[in-house]
């Protein structure tokens, strides 16, 4: 033991937090190696009853749930915030994902953040961003009260999410009057049998954390593993918990279909640690089962742990276990299934569109012939990645569309099948032909508009497409509008495209999605723009930076060289150059370069935020 680094982290914690109870509005983030827990005892029992709120918390392996962390925090300062009209009207809905009952009768968050994405690997789950969103928001104004003060031991053992809030809410909601300490210890392996588990991802991410926030780095000197002490979210039981589960197992119980729920439920909910902990404690707990239980066990937790490797940016490790799910197939159209996922990660992630493609044509070369139902919907798929790396790689829109249509062909017959309500259980195992019918439909309009043959796009979008959303609440259609009004913009159709953004944004905005409201505000400007209805255009622009800065995006420089282009249109020099300096330190250097000569208006088209052509954006406040 080192007496004297102690003292240091002691008396730099009691420094960071006198400062800030004090007034001063910075706050603090510390970063503390190894070290005892206890170490600090002495100094939070200082603080009691100061005017302050602290929280402080010795997180564990097997108590990780999702905003687990975030769920006490907000509880903690439940009295104050309780009080403020704006969450009801604007947070309903994360409310009741949250804390589920809370405002009985209105829907939470999961029940109006579906999106059109094809869900297999892709990473930006909109709920999990708007629960994360909101609870940083919370906190911020909470500080502004009130100095916040947040101790996370064994940070190591943290949920994603709750460690994607606080990053959240330091980086790019910039809180201040918060002090964080963060202390991390050796990743729990103890007595556990490691197959994928290892705390490699989640240090991955406090990584990059720790590059955001730029703590002060200081190094404790224990470097024991942790003491497993019991954490006080201990006992609560939500739908990602596993330690109930593990604890069976460990005593030597064996349910293969409660585990298997388990599993998929924990995936369900974006714990992805949790996936890899639970998987590992099925594989070394697994008892003698008949052959056939046994590999059809083996197959499902690959295929887990291999998504939620993949969501964890842990490449090579999914390749390895999307192997092992193909090793333990049974079935033709379970390897089949493990090829589309092998083909995914090697492309889309790995940027090895060569592997890919010998994944998706292998896997098409050996369900020729095969007509069963569970093969066919398997090999739909393979033909509809195939099209969209026949685009996307090889810029060939006339095979992409061949490989398209063979798929929307092959699941035609099948359509008329049960549809999936959950658009979620992509993660899970059920066959959905309807849906990927309609997903079909949706590549083969995207690949008519990129063709520039525009009256097929339409009319696939507005007839088929149209048809899978008519009977829909209106939430689930801000995709369909939004992609009909860029056709429409394309065909030179303005006003009809300015109503299909428009009815895009009420949706969004009704349903308190500032997220795809921004989004949808910048088709909608530039669509003013191009009618030269330029005072419409600055405040839609105007518009989408207001909420950017609300949901603490900084992918500003677009919109602020659109907002200066408007005003040079309408002849608005003076707020022009306001602008210019304001936005400086972010305009590419010829954009500058232009502004100064006077020259920038005539290359407006170069410079104008068109905004996506698909309702789909990655999620920049989030990361891996």
């Amino acid at each position: 033991m080192n007496l004297m680094l102690d003292q240091i982290i002691a008396t730099e914690v009691s420094t960071a937090v006198s400062d800030v109870l004090a007034g001063k509005p910075s706050g603090k983030t510390i970063w503390i190696d190894n070290g005892d827990p206890a170490d600090l005892d002495e100094t939070f029992a200082s603080f009691a009853g100061v005017d302050g709120y602290f929280y402080r918390t010795t997180l564990t392996l097997l108590d990780r749930t999702i905003f687990g962390t975030i769920k006490e925090l907000l509880l903690l300062t439940k009295p104050l915030w309780s009080q403020w009209e704006w969450i009801r009207r604007d947070y309903y809905h994360e409310m009741n994902g949250l804390f589920p009952g809370s405002y009985e009768g209105l829907p939470d968050v999961y029940q109006v953040t579906y999106s059109w994405s094809e869900l297999r690997l892709n990473r930006d789950i909109q709920w999990g961003y708007r629960i994360m969103h909101f609870a940083a928001h919370v906190l911020k104004e909470v500080a502004q009260h009130k100095p916040l003060v947040i101790a996370l031991h064994d940070i190591q053992h943290a949920d994603r999410l709750s460690l994607q809030t606080i990053y959240h809410l330091l980086h790019n909601l910039k809180a201040e009057r918060v002090v964080l300490v963060m202390q991390k210890r050796p990743y729990d392996t103890v007595g556990r049998q490691i197959t994928s588990d290892n705390g490699q991802a989640i240090e991955k991410l406090l990584g990059v954390i720790a590059d955001a926030l730029k703590p002060l780095h200081l190094i404790g000197s224990k470097s024991d593993g942790p003491d497993l002490a019991p954490s006080s979210q201990a006992g609560e039981q939500t739908v990602d918990s596993i330690r109930e589960v593990v604890e069976q197992m460990r005593r030597g119980e064996w349910d293969t279909e409660k585990y298997k729920d388990q599993l998929a439920s924990t995936m369900l909910y974006y714990n992805l640690d949790a996936v890899l902990t639970l998987g590992d404690e099925m594989l070394a707990h697994l008892p003698v089962l008949p052959a056939e239980e046994e590999r059809a066990i083996r197959f499902h937790i690959w295929r887990q742990k291999g998504v939620a490797l993949a969501f964890m940016e842990m490449y090579p490790e999914a390749i390895h276990a999307f192997t092992l799910m193909n090793d333990y197939a049974g079935h033709l159209s379970e390897s089949t299934k493990a090829y589309h996922l092998l083909a995914l990660c090697y492309g889309k992630r790995v940027g090895r569109w060569d592997i890919a493609k010998q994944f998706l044509h292998e896997g098409i070369r050996m369900t020729e012939g095969h007509s069963d139902f569970d093969t066919v919907y398997e090999r739909c798929w393979l033909f509809n990645f195939l099209a969209y790396v026949t685009y996307l790689h090889d810029r060939n829109i006339p095979l992409a569309l061949e490989y398209a249509n063979t798929a929307y062909e092959g699941i035609k017959p099948f359509s008329h099948m049960a549809k999936g309500e959950n658009v979620m259980e992509e993660l899970e195992d059920p066959k959905v032909p309807l849906r990927l019918f309609y997903n079909l439909s949706i590549n083969i309009s995207y690949l008519h508009y990129f063709g520039k043959d525009y009256d097929s796009a339409i009319e696939l979008w507005q007839n088929t497409v149209g048809d899978s959303v008519k009977n829909i609440p209106d939430v689930y259609k801000k995709e369909f509008f939004y992609f009909e009004g860029n056709i429409l913009n394309r065909m030179g159709k303005k006003e009809e495209s300015l109503a299909s953004f428009e009815r895009t944004y009420k949706i969004a905005m009704l349903n308190a999605d500032s997220f795809n409201a921004e989004i949808s505000v910048r088709p909608l400007a530039v669509t003013y723009f191009q009618l030269e209805r330029f005072d419409q255009a600055l405040q839609w622009y105007e518009r989408s930076l207001s909420l950017k800065r609300e949901l603490g995006d900084n992918r500003l420089t677009n919109t602020y060289m659109s907002i200066i282009l408007c005003h040079l249109k309408l002849g608005n020099d003076e707020q022009a150059q306001s602008v210019f300096h304001e936005a400086q330190e972010l305009l590419p250097p010829r954009f500058a370069e232009l502004f100064v000569k006077g020259e920038v208006v005539a290359h407006a088209n170069e410079y104008l935020d068109y905004g996506s052509y698909i309702l789909n954006q990655s999620i920049s406040q989030m990361i891996i």
